[in-house]
């Protein structure tokens, strides 16, 4: 039985040096840490909103709606990040 093969070669990966996937490893290596450290960040002002809330008085009513919004950047900034690292290690079958 013949041997099947693709009907077009894969293409090459722009950067030199680089193996398979879309980016060098340096640049997904920073992504991961970066997706890691907004992840951190969301969790801390999550935990900072909820304390605050616990607590109440002054300081709910002056930093808790505050506190609320910061997640909600930091949670959109680190759903963000993490779609920018599966695009960019997508393979799109070049």
């Amino acid at each position: 039985m013949s041997e099947v093969r693709p009907l077009r070669p894969r293409a090459r990966c722009r950067w030199p040096g680089h193996g398979r996937g879309a980016i060098p490893a340096a640049m997904n290596d920073i992504l991961t840490a970066l997706v890691v450290v907004a992840l951190v960040a969301t969790l801390a002002v999550l935990l900072a909103g909820v304390v605050t809330m616990a607590k109440g008085g002054a300081f709910n009513r002056k930093w808790g709606n505050k506190l609320m919004r910061a997640r909600v950047a930091m949670q959109a900034l680190a759903v963000m990040l993490m779609f920018a690292l599966f695009l960019l290690n997508r393979d799109w079958g070049d």
